[in-house]
């Protein structure tokens, strides 16, 4: 997935536009390179299964916790 830096916002914001779709802002901090205006992207998306087991299993307690009462 393609994408532009359209602008930065405050030296704080990256205004990320995906080509043919929407937009997304990312604080500058979160990537790990010099990030500028008109800088072209490759996206790249990955399922992080570890965390998200994690989290339903907390819920999972959470619920049963609260059903209990």
């Amino acid at each position: 997935m393609k994408a532009i830096i359209d602008r930065i916002e405050d030296d704080k914001l990256a205004v990320v536009v995906f080509e043919g779709m929407g937009k997304l802002i990312v604080p500058v901090e979160k990537f790990g390179f010099k990030a500028y205006e008109g800088m072209h992207l490759i996206v790249k998306f990955s399922p992080d299964i570890r965390s998200e087991k994690r989290l339903r299993k907390e819920i999972k307690g959470l619920q049963d916790k609260l059903l209990k009462k």
